[in-house]
């Protein structure tokens, strides 16, 4: 099986050159799914490029990797998606473009009046009609400006209220502005140093994700031979049928950010029957080979401070993995095959991480059994109940 990739980037929106142990890369820009949304010619359009992007790939020999198979796919995509969508434009909202007409007329005013005082008509009344002009200007600024923040910050809590994060932020980076980025320095893993050149700023993050994610395994093997073991399932073994591809892309959230290859949700479901098809039988092809492609392992890891602490140390930020969206389709099959033979696999007790059951039920019977035992004096047996905690 191939290693495991690991990509580390600046926060925010993945852009431009990541560091990767194995190699260098650059992260593919993300298409503008907005037109997406509710727009139909779009979404039709989209589908005819995509389609005629696949129809025009040259078709793949058996002896054809799994890896070139994947990458052949993914630029007719990628390239497909772009040209009809194009990249989103970040565009930073401010105070004076909802005023702007009414602002040019007083400064209009404003003009004329210091133009008659320049000609030579400096009287008293064009005087006193310039200082109007520019105090009526200043007052009408501060009021178009105080009456902007108010609505906007009325419109930021109406979202926070409905708990419209995505809402949310959208609005607040646009008021904000595009995020500075750049290379901020960072401690060594003993604190003793502190690192500047982007080199090595990137090397202490790969070091400082690896050490976090790559533990060593303290499971004792002994004990897992000591579980039940059941009998092998040949069902789980029957390639992904166009059904369970369907569901699965239907599962997926919109709005999410895509691994390295760009390619967002909206396009693999707007994409049309042929990109689907393609899908379909390169996740069979996986399947019987036993085989992903590296875009599939691979994870960009971008970092977020927390808010407390030194910035300037690596425990102090939480890192977001940025997956391929075309690994997270085949994920989402994999665990409906999964959730098929759940039910006779784990035990009764068990209600944390299970459709339709939560630790809440559980915990409520406990503290009945809790109130019984002591009204009654009876000894509850409760062991087999908390292990399902």
């Amino acid at each position: 099986m191939a290693p495991f990739g690991l990509c580390v980037g600046a926060p925010g929106r993945p852009k431009g050159c990541m560091f990767h142990p194995c190699y260098e890369r650059s992260l593919a820009p993300r298409d503008n799914v907005t037109p997406l949304k509710n727009n139909l010619t779009t979404i039709n359009k989209l589908a005819a490029k995509v389609t005629e992007a696949i129809f025009g790939l040259p078709i793949q020999a058996e002896a054809v990797s799994s890896e070139t198979h994947w990458n052949n796919l993914r630029k007719a995509v990628y390239s497909s998606a772009k040209e009809t969508l194009g990249h989103p434009q970040r565009h930073h909202q401010d105070w004076f473009e909802d005023n702007d007409e009414e602002i040019h007329n007083l400064l209009a005013e404003v003009r004329q009046c210091r133009q008659r005082v320049l000609s030579g008509q400096a009287t008293r009344q064009a005087t006193n009609k310039l200082k109007a002009a520019k105090a009526q200007l200043q007052t009408a600024i501060c009021k178009m400006k105080n009456d902007w923040w108010l609505d906007k910050a009325a419109e930021l809590q109406d979202f926070a209220d409905a708990g419209n994060s995505k809402a949310f932020f959208d609005s607040l980076k646009a008021v904000y502005g595009p995020r500075q980025r750049g290379s901020n320095p960072v401690l060594s893993a003993d604190g003793s140093q502190l690192h500047y050149t982007p080199s090595d700023i990137l090397s202490r993050w790969r070091e400082h994700f690896q050490g976090l994610l790559n533990r060593p395994s303290t499971v004792d093997n002994s004990a897992i031979s000591r579980l039940n073991q059941h009998p092998t399932r040949s069902n789980l073994d029957i390639p992904p049928t166009e059904a369970e591809l369907t569901v699965a892309l239907k599962l997926l959230s919109n709005g999410k950010a895509p691994g390295a290859d760009g390619i967002p949700a909206e396009v693999f479901k707007k994409g049309g029957h042929a990109l689907h098809h393609e899908l379909l039988v390169l996740f069979q092809t996986y399947w019987e080979a036993g085989n992903l492609p590296q875009d599939f392992r691979d994870a960009t890891i971008i970092k977020l401070f927390k808010h407390k602490g030194d910035p300037r140390d690596c425990r102090n930020h939480r890192g977001i993995s940025l997956l391929s969206t075309a690994g997270k389709i085949l994920a989402k099959v994999v665990l409906m095959q999964l959730h098929k033979i759940s039910k006779d696999v784990l035990p009764e007790s068990q209600s944390g991480f299970r459709r339709g059951r939560g630790t809440v039920d559980m915990i409520f019977a406990f503290r009945q059994l809790q109130s019984n035992g002591a009204e009654h004096a009876t000894i509850c047996s409760v062991c087999r109940l908390y292990k399902g905690i």
